[in-house]
């Protein structure tokens, strides 16, 4: 004989729990995937603030490199041609007279 239960019996229970244990898990799921999203966006954006900014130091290295190799090329060309002015325009070496 079978004992006598006061409620539904476990098979008529097992359907009616279905609903409730997929809405829960579908709940923990959207948990974990917030914390991770909300763990994740920050590093993200600062990784790429970071980046950016040793990006933009490494260009201004660069440019000031190239300055100042810019700076000297000119510089010595402005050298070589006070040379060559130089040059062009000495004196002689001993005063020529009216007659030559």
């Amino acid at each position: 004989m079978k004992p006598a239960t006061s409620g539904p019996t476990a098979e008529a229970r097992a359907p009616a729990l279905a609903p409730v244990r997929s809405r829960l898990f579908r709940k923990y799921v959207a948990l974990f995937l917030a914390v991770v999203v909300l763990a994740l966006v920050p590093k993200g954006i600062f990784d790429v603030w970071l980046s950016y900014h040793e990006l933009r130091t490494l260009l201004v290295r660069i440019q000031d490199e190239q300055a100042k190799s810019a700076a000297e090329k000119i510089g010595q060309f402005v050298r070589e041609i006070e040379g060559q002015l130089a040059w062009t325009t000495q004196l002689p070496l001993r005063a020529k007279t009216e007659e030559e």
